[in-house]
């Protein structure tokens, strides 16, 4: 009765302690290309470069990624019953303020306008098309144009476009079935501006013009010289986003202009919220301001891709990378003493595809560039290893590294080998792209696209052990089982690859062992394993579908590094619970009485064995 009544205990302290535990996002790792914004009730919505929707319900303090993702969304655009967003694959429409969108028109969108049930959208090439029906069907009214601006006031609209050389301004009276071309334009208008009788225009390299005759003249204000992306307007403030040089403002209806102390970004949208403006960067995510624009806070937007993450001492390596060799500047390597409350990025403008460490040091794969980057001294600083190969895989042991590299066409890759850390590399016998390695006594596994290869002979030779037209990705060691998985499932073998049984059908894209216990992390799910792989279950709670690019275990705590939603953390004992240490009997316990009592979700029980 005794060691039943103990057991119960036990169970209820458990539930007690972790019936609200869950996976928890870190701060910092700031950033994300973000392309417009939209206020729309209590909401604020970012269309992103290809990355889809966040949404945040608390003024900007955090960030959400909505099921509209993987899509390049260009623009916003919004009436009473609708919320409308265009992309590079079409015009999309939310009746429930953006909790879900079902696409109402196919093509490129530049730019998107409302106006009560007349919505405007301009393509590229196609002109523009207009709809007078919430989205329902849509006539095109201007062809052959790439259209990068409209702005609309009641049944007046003015869209801005370009064929090939010729710039042209076009007016509609009619709520955009007939348009007109202005005579004698020769400008290229990003974004347009109508305050009271003014049209302000943010232009290509002339900054930003006005015009008080509905467009048949334009005037240059004291802002000139400059690309200006986004305009908008709150009280007597006008706002004028730039590219890479911030935010300027004008008090004054453009007489004269001030910049901004965020003076050194590209700002693709801005947008007013009550009583503060929010902004929208390129690379730096999305910065918020609360006296008209002077001054600006870095808003806690986090939209990384974390592809690898590792640790050393007492800090958290982890690599950012949007996987395409694009420039962005927020990608790279950020580094956490603090358990992941804040982030210093230490090696800027990279594409990092893995980490590795050895010792105090740090090797770092990337896309394009040099491909190896090396540091002795915690990532204060950084060298340029001599491989000038795409990195994406790589395995350290002593003196000997092998990495998965290829050049830019293609045209070399494979399995590169080093014998002396990294000074000199020469080619082995396996000439498919490695992007994971695993060791197991003496010998060495690398997953490739098709298949499993093994070399006995310390990476020189490499024969086929597991083969499938599919992509093969991390390896993992539990005990004496190898673990990998395939876009078909989680395979395991017991054999040192002689022979493999599949015992999961979900595709994992990152695996971890720590003690007996197997962490796998999908496209959107979180599991783990704790009899060597054969059966599995979900531990995800607070994810929400965000998907596990990279694992890691520290001080006590496992971290995720997601794509698109930076680095999240949750305790191991949340997960696995408590570990047995002991088979043997109590002779005697003692238990006090709980506080407070009755029993709630905080009460505290001291007991002993």
């Amino acid at each position: 009765m005794k060691k039943t009544f103990l057991l119960i205990l036990l169970s209820l302290l458990l539930n007690v302690n972790f019936v609200n535990s869950q996976w928890q996002q870190t701060n910092g790792l700031i950033g994300g290309t973000v392309l417009t914004l939209l206020q729309k009730g209590h909401k604020i919505l970012a269309g992103t470069g290809l990355k889809g929707i966040y949404v945040s319900t608390n003024n900007g303090f955090s960030w959400s990624q909505t099921s509209q993702n993987l899509l390049n969304v260009n623009c916003f655009a919004s009436n009473s019953n609708y919320i409308f967003c265009g992309t590079n694959n079409g015009v999309y429409r939310s009746s429930d303020e953006g909790l879900s969108w079902v696409r109402v028109f196919s093509d490129i969108i530049l730019e998107i306008s409302a106006s009560d049930s007349n919505i405007y959208a301009g393509t590229s090439p196609h002109g523009i098309y207009v709809s007078s029906n919430n989205g329902n069907t849509w006539t095109n009214r201007v062809v052959d144009l790439h259209i990068y601006s409209i702005a609309v006031q009641g049944a007046e609209a003015y869209a801005c476009g370009v064929f090939i050389n010729p710039r042209k301004l076009l007016y509609s009276a009619n709520n955009g079935q007939t348009w007109v071309e202005r005579p004698s334009f020769n400008f290229l208008f990003f974004s347009i501006l109508i305050k009271d009788s003014t049209i302000f225009a943010g232009t290509a390299g002339q900054g930003v013009m006005l015009s008080t005759d509905k467009g048949f003249t334009w005037q240059q204000t004291a802002l000139n010289n400059k690309y200006i992306y986004s305009l908008n307007v709150k009280d007597d403030f006008i706002f004028a986003g730039s590219d890479k040089q911030g935010i300027f403002v004008s008090s004054n209806n453009g007489l004269s202009w001030q910049q901004s102390s965020m003076n050194n970004k590209c700002v693709n949208d801005i947008i007013a919220s009550g009583n503060e403006i929010f902004a929208a960067t390129s690379y730096y995510g999305i910065y918020k301001s609360t006296d008209n624009g002077y001054n600006w806070l870095q808003s806690s937007f986090q939209s990384h891709s974390i592809s690898s993450m590792s640790v050393i001492n007492n800090g958290i390596f982890a690599g950012s990378t949007s996987g395409n060799l694009g420039p962005d500047s927020s990608n790279g390597i950020y580094y956490s003493q603090n358990m992941g409350t804040s982030w210093n990025q230490i090696l800027p403008n990279k594409n990092i595809t893995v980490l590795s460490t050895h010792g105090s040091d740090i090797f770092a794969g990337t896309l394009g560039g040099a491909g190896l980057y090396y540091s002795s001294n915690n990532g204060t600083n950084w060298q340029i290893n001599n491989l000038n190969l795409f990195v994406v895989g790589m395995d350290i042991r002593d003196s000997v590294i092998h990495v998965g590299a290829y050049n830019g066409n293609g045209s070399i890759q494979g399995v590169f080998r080093s014998t002396n850390y990294g000074a000199n590399w020469n080619a082995t016998s396996l000439n498919k792209v490695a992007d994971s390695f695993l060791r197991k006594d003496q010998l060495i596994f690398a997953s490739v696209f098709g298949g499993i290869y093994r070399s006995t002979n310390g990476g020189i030779n490499w024969g086929s052990v597991l083969s499938g037209p599919t992509s093969y990705g991390p390896l993992g060691l539990c005990g004496n089982n190898i673990i990998t998985s395939s876009n078909n499932g989680v395979f395991l073998s017991s054999d040192n690859g002689q022979s493999w049984i599949q015992t999961f059908n979900q595709s994992v894209s990152t695996i971890i062992v720590y003690q007996d216990v197997i962490f796998a992390g999908s496209s959107n799910n979180f599991f783990i394993s704790t009899n060597n792989g054969y059966n599995w279950f979900q531990k995800n709670e607070g994810l929400n579908g965000v998907g596990i690019s990279s694992l890691c275990i520290f001080n006590g705590y496992i971290l995720a590094g997601t794509i698109d939603n930076s680095v999240w953390k949750r305790s191991l004992t949340e997960i696995i619970g408590i570990k047995m240490i002991s088979n043997g009997t109590p002779e005697i316990y003692y238990l006090s009485q709980n506080y407070p009592n009755p029993f709630n979700l905080q009460t505290k029980i001291k007991f002993a064995i």
